[in-house]
């Protein structure tokens, strides 16, 4: 009877043990994952054995993605094949832009649930709404920029505020304090941090991946060497059904020159980058779309997202406009068109609806000083867009 006892009481230690281990692990991947120390990409494709993350559905939908025009920025809505949402950027913070973000976040009356968010840097322009959706909308995942808040920190205790570069802004802080109150697992993004998904309908499958396209910064370290927050900006390609789609937020010359540099020590690799759409660097900056660059990208579409002749920034540049002309980028632009949006099919389709398709068409081409230049054009567009 004692021999049994005593085996009894080892099985209950080594049980006990087994189950201390299984929870202290779960707090501290959960610790990491609140509190952006790792990558959940990665960590998601870790647990699939290096495989897609598998998403059980009903129906494969289209790949949809629609580039809210939202004036002078970016708000980009990515809905996945499995019914999954994605938020890259929202705009300035204005109430007419939250509530077109509003308009395009709802369906069926509902607000629709943003699995992620992506704030690509910390411009008011990208991030100036990102508080309203935190307080507003379900968030699951958060990524972020590697840039820090120099401000009063009121963070929550444990919620990581690192980076190369700092920042003071209101708007940052408001966006940062959001993240931490929302409480979501919430991710630097680096070139490894990636999300990969097979989804499956009955006996019919296909993928979808995001990766975070940043050579020159496989670890947050790869940011050292930039002083300016657009060149922290996510650059990231989506893919679906053999199409690829670029987002680069911010990015500068200087950020697409190590992009460049990279890819000349790893010419294999080139065949990954060749986008059948790009959404434009900066608004069409003159300090973004450099020839080198999109040479290595070959956009066969290209979308601008910026404001019509928006003060003293007048987007899109004829710099950029003749560069993306060079590559033979048809182009589309928020500011003419309005709201642009992209649908891919699961058979490769691809489609773009624009909410203002034929009216200004003839100024696609046009540079925002050239557009300001034409009497009562700019007073003609905006008036038409007001009464949509």
């Amino acid at each position: 009877m004692a021999r049994r006892n005593k085996k009894s009481k080892r099985f209950y230690y080594a049980f006990v043990a087994v189950v201390l281990i299984i929870v202290i692990a779960v707090a501290f991947l959960d610790f990491k994952f609140r509190f952006g120390i790792v990558n959940w990409g990665s960590i998601l494709n870790e647990s699939q054995s290096d495989s897609a993350v598998i998403s059980e559905v009903d129906e494969i939908k289209d790949l949809k993605i629609t580039f809210i025009d939202v004036g002078q920025g970016d708000a980009i809505l990515i809905t996945f094949p499995d019914g999954k949402n994605m938020l890259v950027d929202a705009g300035e913070g204005y109430n007419s832009v939250k509530g077109k973000l509003d308009e395009y976040l709802t369906a069926d009356g509902e607000k629709i649930k943003l699995d992620y968010v992506v704030a690509t840097h910390t411009d008011g322009d990208h991030i100036g709404s990102m508080a309203y959706i935190y307080e507003n909308y379900e968030v699951g995942y958060s990524y972020r920029p590697y840039v820090k808040f120099s401000g009063i920190n009121s963070f929550p205790d444990g919620f990581l505020n690192e980076g190369f570069e700092s920042k003071s802004s209101k708007t940052y802080g408001e966006y940062l304090t959001a993240v931490a109150n929302e409480g979501t697992p919430n991710v630097y993004f680096t070139d490894e941090t990636d999300i990969s998904v097979s989804v499956n309908a009955g006996d019919k499958n296909i993928e979808y991946s995001v990766d975070f396209v940043m050579p020159y910064a496989k670890t947050v370290e790869g940011f050292r060497d930039f002083t300016d927050s657009n060149d922290f900006s996510a650059v990231m390609i989506i893919k679906f059904a053999g199409k690829k789609i670029m987002l680069t937020g911010d990015m500068e010359a200087k950020a697409e020159q190590k992009f460049v540099e990279y890819y000349a020590q790893n010419t294999d690799e080139i065949s990954t980058l060749d986008c059948d759409v790009l959404k434009v660097a900066h608004h069409g900056s003159a300090t973004s779309s450099t020839m080198g660059f999109l040479n290595l990208i070959k956009p066969e579409n290209a979308v601008i997202s910026t404001g019509l002749c928006h003060g003293t920034y007048r987007h899109p540049r004829e710099e950029a406009l003749n560069n993306l002309l060079a590559v033979y980028a048809k182009i589309y632009r928020t500011d003419l068109q309005g709201t642009i949006t992209l649908t891919v099919s699961p058979s490769g389709e691809m489609t773009f609806d624009m909410e203002i398709p034929e009216e200004f068409k003839e100024y696609l081409l046009c540079s925002a000083d050239e557009i300001s230049a034409i009497d009562g054009l700019k007073e003609e567009i905006e008036n038409y867009k007001k009464n949509l």
